[in-house]
């Protein structure tokens, strides 16, 4: 089952799924181990967060 954590002020922390480019070839990512996709667009990993999120005050939206 595919489960999806918003951070408040962070990451989107995903469970049980595979993360595809928009061809559909896979990103490699650690088995079993919860990813954490960017949303302040600031990452240097994007589609991954690297924390950077921390260093350019990223406040979020909407309220998880």
């Amino acid at each position: 089952m595919a489960k999806i954590t918003v951070k408040a002020n962070g990451p989107y922390l995903v469970e049980g799924v595979d993360v595809v480019d928009n061809e559909g070839r896979p990103f490699k990512t650690e088995a079993g181990k919860p990813v954490a996709l960017c949303r302040c667009g600031q990452s240097a990993r994007k589609p991954f967060c690297d924390g950077t999120h921390m260093k350019v005050g990223f406040k979020s939206e909407e309220h998880a």
